[in-house]
Formats: structure tokens, sequence, C-alpha cells
């Protein structure tokens, strides 16, 4: 082959040779895949003593939930992962006048094993304001950070009580609900406390999908 023929071969195949490097140049072979922007995850309020407009009762009635804690249990209607709990409890002295700081308040969902409150899912410490401060604005919105699963038709205890100083008060639901509640008379030693009037509290999850 002369040398005037294989410069038009070489110079006839540039263009093809072009095409192949800036085709591959606008298809990276490593770019990622676009980003899936997840569904928004829908809440629910699956257990609830409160009335329609967050009420309940406000005359200095409510359960001690002191050294001794306090337990309501209640039944999901949804199953999902806990989102929040919503609980009318407060330091005694808010409206007792008392003039010491209360101790924090320790509030906890756990299992139920046998009719009473058994192993801890989450726990929410919560501290008392000075009591010099406003009354705190019920009821008290305290998030999860663990987010348990909860299964709808299980039972499950709510639990508030406060090693001390002092000792907190959940008030009852004026909606005249009634069931089991559940007393502390030990660390994890629990007995009924018979079917009276509940605490007002709600439980709030995140829909399983």
């Amino acid at each position: 082959m002369t040398l005037i023929m294989k410069k038009i071969i070489l110079t006839s195949a540039l263009p093809a040779l072009w095409c192949v490097v800036a085709c591959s140049a606008c298809r990276p072979a490593n770019r990622p895949e676009p980003a899936v922007v997840p569904k928004n995850k829908l809440t629910k309020t699956v257990f609830s003593t409160f009335g329609p407009a967050n009420t309940y009762l406000l005359n200095n009635s409510g359960w001690a939930a002191g050294a001794n804690a306090h337990a309501e249990c209640l039944t999901p209607d949804a199953s999902g992962s806990l989102n929040a709990v919503e609980i009318a409890l407060e330091p005694n002295y808010v409206r007792r006048g008392r003039e010491t700081t209360a101790g924090a308040a320790n509030v906890f969902i756990a299992q139920d094993e046998n009719g009473l409150p058994g192993a801890v899912l989450e726990s929410f410490p919560v501290a008392a304001d000075p009591p010099a401060s406003p009354p705190p604005a019920l009821p008290l919105i305290l998030k999860s950070a663990t987010h348990p699963k909860l299964q709808a038709g299980v039972k499950y205890w709510l639990c508030a009580g406060c090693p001390g100083p002092g000792s907190w008060v959940w008030r009852f639901n004026d909606q005249h609900l009634s069931q089991v509640s559940a007393r502390e008379q030990g660390p994890g030693k629990w007995l009924s406390a018979g079917n009276g009037r509940n605490g007002a509290f709600r439980i709030i999850v995140t829909l399983d999908n």
C-alpha cells in the first residue's frame, strides 16, 4: 500500500473515532441513578383520652407520679412506629404553690407482661421548671427518638414517675374514661390500681407502609 493510500484510510477513520469518544463522554458509565424521594410518612393518633380540644380536668385532680410511678394501659388501633407521646403531666407545685423545684419526671412506654407493665420500650426524661415559672402548656409533647414499633390490638402501658425531690401530677381525663391502671410498689414491681378515672394522654405513631 502506498503512503498516499494510508493517509486516505486514516483520514476517513477519524470521524467515526471522534463519534465513539464523544458518545462515551455524553453517557458516562458510572453516572449515579437519580435519587428517589421518599413519600411523606403519615402519622396517626392511635390512642387518646383527651377531649376533642385537648381538654382534661383542671380541678387539681390527678394521679400522683412520684417515687411510686403510675401507669395507664393502652391498645393502639393501628400499627406503626412511635412518633410522640402527649401527656397532661406537671409538677405538683405548679398549682399548689410549692417553692422547691421538683426532680425530673420519667415518662416511659412499656410492653405488657401478665397484665402489668413489663419491658420498657422507650423513656422520656422531663425536667421541671422552677416554681416561679408560669404553668407549663399542656399537654407536654414528648418526641420519640428510638421509634419502637407498636402493634394494633396489643396492650401497652404509659408510665410516669419522679424519683424526687417532690412529685408530679398526671391530670385526669374529662371524658369519664376508666380502665385498668397500675401502681409501682418498688423498682419494676407493679400492682393493679383498679379501674379509676384515667390520666389524660395521647399516643401518636408513624404508620407502617
